[in-house]
C-alpha cells in the first residue's frame, strides 16, 4: 500500500493514488508521476510507479471519453507522457 496524497495518514492502492494524481494535477500529472510522489515524500517501488503511471493514463482516457473527446491509444499516450527518468 502507498500513502495517500490527500490524507497523509491512510494507505491507498495504486489505482486510488492515480485517481488522486489526475484529480489534483490533471493532464500535467501524467508525465510528472515520479516527481509528484518525490515532492510529497511518498516512496514507491519502480513496479508500483509503473502501475500508477499506467492507471493515470487509463483514467485520463476515461475522462476524455466522458467528455466526448477523442481517445488516444495507451501506447501513444506513453510516448507523449513517458514516465520520468530516475
Amino acid at each position: 500500500m502507498i500513502t495517500s496524497l490527500i490524507k497523509r495518514k491512510i494507505n491507498v492502492t495504486p489505482t486510488e493514488l492515480a485517481k488522486e494524481i489526475i484529480a489534483l494535477y490533471g493532464r500535467n500529472g501524467l508525465a510528472r508521476v515520479r516527481s509528484i510522489l518525490k515532492e510529497n515524500d511518498i516512496s514507491v517501488t519502480e513496479r508500483e510507479l509503473e502501475i500508477v503511471h499506467k492507471h493515470c493514463l487509463t483514467i485520463h482516457n476515461r475522462v476524455c471519453k466522458m467528455c466526448s473527446f477523442e481517445l488516444i491509444e495507451i501506447d501513444v499516450l506513453k510516448t507523449i507522457y513517458p514516465l520520468e527518468a530516475v
